[in-house]
């Protein structure tokens, strides 16, 4: 309870700071409000010159398109001080969140708050009601709950993503670019079927990188799409949609194995 307590009083403190720069917060604010519009915008342009992908039509495509989207987005609003984390360090701030009271997990995940970020989140629901309506989907309570569980395991595969990044920092030290093509190349891969990819490919990003199994097969058994790829049943379909939740123990396991490698900056 102290916990949340803090966390909401640090992130109202986020929001005061960001505001007090009152133009420049109304010219990002209307940027990320374009940004998904034109986005999302693109994906039909994309379909214009055909009808299908690989058995995907364009509306069936955006469902993945609008889950990847707004789990990307719930991480960089909750967990952006994982993604600038290698900056902490670099610059000695590590330091002193280590002689602090507070568990420093907590204290990277408080350290940034966009909040304009969130209207990312906002337009992928938009988006994702359009899509079902376009479909005419008749989903059951059951398919609902998948899909809620689907976009929170997304958010929670692109944290640990984040988690990991920033674990490599304690050996790195210095920020290194390659991190982006992990998280933002994830993120654009995610946003289509994972069967339309080279099937070594594929592989890749269901086993090691698991964007597959957190977007794309839920999405079958949410859209009732046979699995004419992977063969896979609706049960493994709707089980797959938790793999995101158990890669988060597996990306804190690896920040406290890199962590004992921390020698400060000596600052």
């Amino acid at each position: 309870m102290h916990y949340i307590k803090l966390y909401f009083k640090l992130i109202t403190t986020h929001l005061y700071v960001q505001l007090q720069y009152r133009f420049t917060f109304v010219v990002r604010f209307i940027t990320y409000n374009l940004m998904p519009v034109i986005d999302f915008s693109i994906l039909f342009i994309y379909f214009s010159n055909f009808d299908s992908l690989s058995g995907w039509n364009a509306w069936e495509v955006a469902i993945i398109y609008c889950i990847t989207s707004s789990g990307f987005a719930l991480t960089e609003t909750f967990a952006r001080g994982f993604d600038t984390f290698p900056y902490l360090v670099q610059n000695g701030s590590f330091d002193r969140m280590l002689l602090r009271p507070a568990s420093t997990v907590f204290q990277v995940m408080a350290s940034d708050f966009p909040f304009i970020r969130l209207t990312k989140v906002v337009y992928g629901i938009v988006f994702l009601i359009m899509a079902g309506m376009k479909l005419q989907l008749d989903l059951t309570y059951f398919q609902v709950l998948i899909l809620v569980i689907t976009i929170l395991s997304c958010a929670c595969m692109f944290t640990s993503l984040f988690v990991i990044m920033g674990a490599i920092s304690f050996i790195t030290i210095a920020p290194i670019s390659i991190f982006h093509l992990f998280t933002d190349g994830t993120r654009e891969v995610g946003k289509y079927p994972i069967s339309v990819y080279p099937k070594w490919f594929a592989r890749f990003y269901i086993f090691m990188i698991p964007i597959g199994c957190v977007t794309y097969f839920p999405t079958l058994y949410i859209l009732g799409k046979p699995d004419i790829v992977f063969n896979t049943t609706s049960t493994v379909q709707i089980m797959a949609a938790f793999v995101g939740f158990l890669f988060v123990f597996v990306s804190f396991a690896i920040w406290n194995l890199c962590r004992r490698r921390y020698l400060s900056t000596g600052s």
